[in-house]
């Protein structure tokens, strides 16, 4: 009769012990759920922003800027209408830290998908017949990295000139101290429209934190021109100029 009951009382033990497991796993699925459906009705948290920024940013997108430019981010949105130079500077830190962010997650990609390459094609990637990219040939959707610094002249008039003139895109990164004003007068030097870089977000000046020595350890000489192959998932091949 203890044997059974003691029996009895093990099964219901672990019948709880179960439903308490199973009530925990409820409760964190519901979490998750929960966290997402947040992220989904909640958008300006992916942002970064809050819930009056983003209903300023859809405004704006209501007006001029919507037919300007619409597919601005809302970060450049706010930014191109802040109303004082703390909220500029608000935004713009905003926007550096997920450009950054966006950048690693690249690099990291770009590393990974490099790695892999070569392990599984092996020596036979050589044998692939993948017409080399040179600066004359890109196109309206090109999309280029150029590593340089401010003493870059003709190779860079002639980049920025054919970036232009096939309306792709150009993300520049200045390499060595310079500031901003300095990247202004280049700018300004090598006639860059200010709409491209301002509205259109065509063109981008950027002073580099140490991305250029994380794609090309080995340095080399400047500039150092890439462009993203939409064959290879974006995977930044050299240019030739």
């Amino acid at each position: 009769m203890i044997t059974r009951v003691f029996a009895i009382l093990v099964l219901l033990g672990t019948a709880c012990l179960c439903q308490a497991a199973q009530t925990e796993i409820n409760d964190t699925q519901r979490t998750d759920s929960l966290t997402g459906r947040t992220q989904a009705v909640k958008p300006w948290l992916r942002w970064g922003l809050t819930e009056s920024e983003w209903a300023t940013y859809q405004d704006i997108m209501q007006g001029p800027r919507g037919i300007w430019t619409p597919n601005i981010s809302p970060v450049s949105a706010l930014g191109l209408n802040a109303q004082s130079e703390v909220e500029r500077t608000r935004y713009a830190k905003i926007a550096a830290r997920q450009d950054w962010q966006r950048l690693m997650n690249e690099r990291a990609w770009h590393l990974a998908y490099k790695s892999a390459k070569e392990e599984y094609f092996g020596q036979q990637i050589a044998m692939i017949d993948v017409e080399s990219a040179s600066i004359s040939n890109i196109t309206a959707n090109s999309k280029l990295v150029m590593f340089t610094d401010e003493n870059c002249i003709q190779v860079c008039q002639k980049t920025l000139e054919s970036v232009i003139q096939n309306k792709a895109s150009l993300d520049i990164y200045f390499i060595g101290k310079i500031e901003r004003d300095d990247i202004i007068q280049w700018a300004a030097t090598h006639a860059i429209p200010p709409e491209l870089v301002n509205d259109a977000g065509k063109i981008t000046l950027n002073i580099d934190r140490g991305l250029f020595q994380a794609m090309s350890p080995s340095s080399g000489d400047l500039p150092q021109i890439y462009v993203r192959d939409p064959r290879m998932d974006g995977e930044l091949m050299e240019v030739e100029f």
